[in-house]
């Protein structure tokens, strides 16, 4: 398959829009949206939510099983305040075990409190899980470079492709910053940038009719802050890069939309699309965000979301209770049996065989879906 390591040329001009297709998906619910625009569309938000689980350094042999998950979570504007307030209420009925230095985290959870968590999400239309895992054990085979040297190889290599020397000057510098970076860094940066791709697809198909158009005024994207120190290396890294692979993909695999809600008058069609593709420069500069999970409770929902993919993801079904937990939890994504917990690589397409170890997952999945 063909490499994902692919990168927009830095030198277009900004705005630059991504190619994008539309389609007609028949699980888009309730027919189509009213082509009057709301008048208070331009105030409301969709956020995205990124945190992880996982330490996502490499094993040291690929037959240690190892794994690390990035969860998005995108929450519609309509659902927003009671939702915070839903899950503020179960926060406080958690015991002072579940927490960390008085935080909420996933892996201090009870079963119990898991699977309360799961149940408060299905209960609400208007919020996406999207999960993606790596299989780190797979990334071990063989003879290959840690992923901040495969990165600096690439930007490297654009960066004698472009036109005007600013270019090329800040390509060089994006390069060596890619190679100061730990592999585990540049792995987790690089995971979190496709998740937001992903979380970014299910949105735009899945929460752009029922009322939720509206809540396209603006986007906010909040990542957990790993590095406490703000403006550090990896968050400067990663808000250049991120745009270059968000164009870059939607090169080989453009954005996709519900031709029956994507109409003239749609919020996120007015103001996003340019005729030619949608501007993810006007809709993403300055919405990206890194932020402390003490302050932010949709950080805090990612992080217990990450966490239950995570177990049933690390234990490959042999945790019954895990893989019961993650069928619960994956009511709120619109990912199915095919795709499972998100499976995915950055090295190139995932091989079958890979899918294949995490069949029990993608069972549950299917069980969950036919009803038993």
């Amino acid at each position: 398959g063909r490499s994902r390591l692919v990168l927009q040329d830095l030198d277009k001009p900004p705005g630059h829009a991504v190619k994008h297709r539309t389609v007609v998906d028949t699980r888009a619910r309730n027919g189509r949206i009213a082509r009057k625009l709301h008048p208070a569309w331009q105030g409301a938000t969709v956020r995205f939510y990124i945190d992880e689980a996982g330490d996502f350094s490499l094993p040291i042999s690929s037959h240690d099983h190892r794994v690390a998950v990035v969860m998005g979570v995108a929450i519609s504007d309509l659902v927003s305040k009671e939702l915070r307030c839903s899950f503020e209420r179960f926060e406080a009925s958690l015991s002072a075990k579940e927490r960390q230095q008085g935080e909420t985290k996933g892996s201090r959870l009870a079963p119990s409190s898991l699977e309360r968590f799961c149940n408060l999400l299905a209960e609400y239309d208007g919020i996406s899980l999207t999960p993606v895992t790596l299989d780190l054990s797979h990334l071990a085979t063989g003879p290959q470079q840690p992923m901040n040297e495969q990165m600096y190889d690439v930007v490297l290599s654009w960066s004698t492709r472009m036109a005007y020397p600013r270019a090329q000057r800040e390509l060089d510098l994006l390069a060596r910053q890619f190679r100061n970076l730990s592999a585990v860094q540049a792995t987790r940066l690089f995971a979190s940038a496709y998740c937001i791709r992903e979380a970014l697809q299910h949105a735009f198909i899945f929460l752009t009719d029922r009322g939720h158009e509206h809540s396209w005024g603006t986007v906010s994207v909040e990542l957990d802050r790993v590095q406490q120190r703000p403006g550090n290396r990896e968050e400067r890294v990663f808000s250049i890069a991120l745009f270059s692979w968000l164009v870059g993909w939607s090169r080989v695999e453009p954005f996709t939309f519900v031709e029956e809600v994507y109409i003239p008058g749609h919020p996120l069609r007015e103001k996003y699309d340019t005729g030619t593709g949608v501007d993810l420069s006007l809709m993403l500069r300055d919405n990206i965000h890194w932020v402390d999970s003490r302050e932010c409770w949709g950080v805090r929902v990612s992080d217990i979301a990450a966490r239950i993919v995570f177990d049933a993801a690390r234990t490959l079904g042999s945790d019954r209770d895990a893989l019961g937990r993650f069928a619960s939890l994956m009511r709120s994504s619109y990912y199915g049996a095919i795709r499972g917990p998100g499976l995915f690589t950055p090295l190139n397409t995932v091989p079958q065989h890979l899918r294949a170890r995490f069949d029990p997952l993608c069972a549950a999945l299917r069980a969950r879906d036919s009803g038993r």
